[in-house]
């Protein structure tokens, strides 16, 4: 057998090099698997940034059989995760398990949860500028107007008072209307001393019409009619089904003036700015997409199935003759007033200005409704 040409000093430092580069390549590969990171969105083409899989906690006050709590809450969670091939999550908190109706504004600032759903309202005061679309006096025909209205009210006016937490959506609850228990409501003089559900705004309306404002979210207001502690509530119609009131209630007063609640869905700063770019931008794809296609017309759905629910259960539905209703505004207007002349340093009087030509605009593309 022939010998090697190379001999034996120079195949064997060749076969350790070759050995120690085999080595040091297995080393870096089993080392990337048992990091358990993986690229995400976002990661450039050497891997150095990389995403974990998050889940984010959405609390609000509607029930979990609620249908705000599965084609809004829900089905958004559905979107995302889709959307980021399970890489994000959502757990769904419904009916105040994590944060209170009242609380849920700050507890998203706070991070007790990641996204939050309330009413404005149930911080009175705490949200000056988005104030100025809810204001009584400024008629709504239904819930889809209204909540297109608030949606680029907001983005138009960008409030001071949203920019601590990262706003994805704008809805509201449509017009709210005068139900009562044992009297029906015709007239103005009709209001005098009715103790009524209300929150935010809508206590001072009730009490321009004359009423007893009590304030307390809609999750107590079934347990108040119950025990005769209210005689009613100022709000949607969507509650006599959603919160079961048609059990207690007679009569509705539709009034499309008197205030329109609207509600927030918004994230916390500082965890929206933690996820990948790419991720971001999802997360506001998909709720420009819901804004459109379901927060601002959900309430018009809930409301109308109400009040086919409510007309079998005997509640008698009315309308104020527009005589009539031309007093009830007469009284509201010095709300108004002294919102735009408060002085706080706030561009009152152009948000009032604002809310009022949005409201005139998509009152002319979505025609009024019997709820």
């Amino acid at each position: 057998m022939k010998s090697s040409r190379f001999g034996k000093k120079k195949i064997i430092p060749t076969i350790f090099a070759a050995s120690l580069v085999i080595l040091l390549l297995s080393a870096a590969a089993l080392g990337g698997c048992t990091t358990g990171e993986t690229p995400g969105p976002g990661a450039d083409g050497d891997g150095a940034k990389t995403f974990e899989p998050v889940n984010l906690s959405y609390a609000h006050f509607f029930p979990d059989v609620h249908i705000m709590s599965k084609e809004i809450v829900d089905a958004w969670a559905e979107e995302i995760e889709k959307a980021t091939d399970g890489r994000v999550t959502v757990t769904n908190y419904p009916g105040e398990t994590l944060l209170k109706a009242d609380k849920t504004y700050e507890g998203v600032i706070e991070g007790v949860a990641d996204i939050g759903l309330s009413f404005f309202s149930y911080n009175r005061g705490r949200f000056p500028l988005m104030e100025a679309v809810e204001m009584p006096g400024i008629p709504y025909n239904n819930a889809t107007a209204a909540a297109a209205a608030g949606f680029d009210f907001a983005r138009m006016m960008e409030p001071e008072e949203l920019k601590d937490t990262k706003l994805l959506m704008v809805g509201t609850s449509g017009p709210i209307h005068a139900i009562t228990k044992g009297k029906q409501v015709v007239t103005l003089e009709d209001m005098k001393g009715l103790e009524l559900q209300t929150t935010g705004i809508s206590a001072l309306a009730a009490e321009a019409l004359g009423a007893i404002p009590v304030a307390m979210p809609m999750s107590e207001t079934y347990e108040a009619l119950s025990r005769g502690v209210i005689t009613g509530y100022l709000g949607p119609v969507e509650a006599l089904e959603g919160f079961r009131l048609a059990d207690e209630i007679d009569y509705a007063t539709i009034c499309k003036f008197i205030y329109s609640g609207l509600y927030y869905i918004t994230m916390n700063k500082d965890k929206f700015e933690s996820l990948p770019d790419e991720i971001q931008d999802i997360i506001v794809e998909t709720s420009d997409k819901f804004q459109k296609d379901a927060v601002a017309g959900i309430f018009d759905v809930m409301n109308k199935q109400a009040y086919e629910y409510s007309l079998d259960k005997g509640i008698e539905f009315s309308m104020l003759s527009d005589e009539e209703a031309e007093r009830w505004i007469e009284q509201l207007i010095p709300i108004q007033e002294d919102y735009v002349n408060t002085d706080d340093g706030l561009p009152r009087k152009e948000a009032l200005e604002l809310a009022k030509e949005l409201a005139e605009k998509y009152n002319k593309e979505f025609p009024p409704t019997p709820y």
